[in-house]
């Protein structure tokens, strides 16, 4: 619960657009293309990988955990 309200307070700071892909195939070539036509005009960040309950905040919040454990969430 505290990742979503952290996420949140960050998305309303920053007010990003935001670019969601789905669908049953294609969607890594797909998030690498969209990455690659707009990298060299604007600042982009890519959550692959991250999709999540946790995942998500913690991609908006730019936070990388290498083990879920109980000292890792703590730090």
């Amino acid at each position: 619960a505290y990742l979503r309200i952290f996420a949140r307070v960050a998305l309303q700071r920053a007010k990003p657009l935001v670019i969601a892909v789905g669908g049953s195939s294609g969607k890594t070539s797909t998030v690498a293309a969209i990455v690659a036509a707009l990298s060299p005009t604007h600042r982009v960040r890519s959550g692959t990988g991250m999709n999540s309950e946790s995942g998500v905040p913690l991609g908006m919040l730019g936070l990388r955990m290498s083990e879920y454990g109980a000292s890792s969430w703590l730090s």
